[in-house]
């Protein structure tokens, strides 16, 4: 059976200060995993927040979905956009990638 795997990443918000950022990506880290088990289709997740100096984004979700229909599903979901929207506030410079697995 295949599987979807959705990657996210975003840089912080240039204004957002440093303090600032590590509590609400700390926050956003803690919402973002508990959909698992929420979600139908929603097998796994992981989100890294500490990133090396070397990279060049913040944060990073890196997720894995049943179907594309379930990733579909996920996206509309109401505990998911409350999360985006938190998620839209700190961030900037989203880059996706979808694929199957």
């Amino acid at each position: 059976m295949s599987t979807v795997r959705h990657i996210v990443s975003w840089r912080k918000r240039d204004d957002l200060a440093q303090s600032d950022w590590l509590t609400q990506a700390a926050d956003i880290k803690r919402d973002l995993e508990a959909l698992v088990g929420v979600i139908d289709g929603l097998l796994d997740m992981a989100v890294a927040i500490d990133p090396l100096a070397t990279s060049n984004v913040d944060l990073l979700l890196d997720s894995r979905f049943s179907s594309a229909e379930a990733l579909a599903a996920y996206q509309q979901h109401p505990a998911h956009k409350t999360v985006g929207a938190r998620i839209n506030t700190a961030t900037q410079d989203r880059h996706c990638l979808d694929y199957i697995i």
